[in-house]
């Protein structure tokens, strides 16, 4: 999960800097910023989804079965 992580900050950052290079012509500070919140973003968005999923070995009761 520690790689996925990694990962994911480091395409959300890329693409946050590249977004904003490109649309709101900033400099490289502020394609920097655009990087380090992107990147943040995208780990915090990551970790949420881990945290809040159902656990794969739980399983929901079986509904009773009226005769």
């Amino acid at each position: 999960m520690a790689i996925a992580i990694v990962l994911c900050s480091i395409l959300t950052g890329g693409l946050s800097a590249g977004t904003a290079a490109l649309m709101l012509e900033t400099g490289f500070l502020g394609s920097l910023l655009a990087y380090w919140l992107g990147g943040m973003s995208g780990a915090f968005v990551l970790i949420l989804w881990a945290a809040l999923r159902p656990e794969s070995d739980t399983c929901p009761a079986p509904l009773p079965v009226r005769a």
